[in-house]
């Protein structure tokens, strides 16, 4: 085994629509497993930074599959430069 193999993609999408700002944003991510296997985690949601003077709203869906965090080979979980990502 040569190591984890992890990637991962975002899009995120800014506008107003009647003076009222708001985002759009979404991420996939892979990580592969001993086997061949593949487990898949993603987000996706609307961000409202001002429904009104103190309050924003932030609406968003997860997914993570079973294997995600576990690993045979890193036991401590995945790191890039000491932080842990998975």
């Amino acid at each position: 085994e040569l190591g984890d193999q992890l990637g991962a993609i975002a899009f995120e999408y800014s506008n107003a629509l009647y003076n009222t700002p708001y985002e759009l944003y979404a991420e996939i991510a892979l990580e592969d497993t001993l086997g061949g296997d593949r487990n898949n985690a993603y987000s996706f949601g609307l961000f409202l930074p001002f429904i009104s003077d103190k309050h924003s709203l932030r609406i968003e869906h997860s997914n993570w599959q079973e294997l995600w965090y576990a690993n045979g080979i890193y036991l401590d979980g995945n790191r890039n430069n000491g932080n842990v990502i998975g």
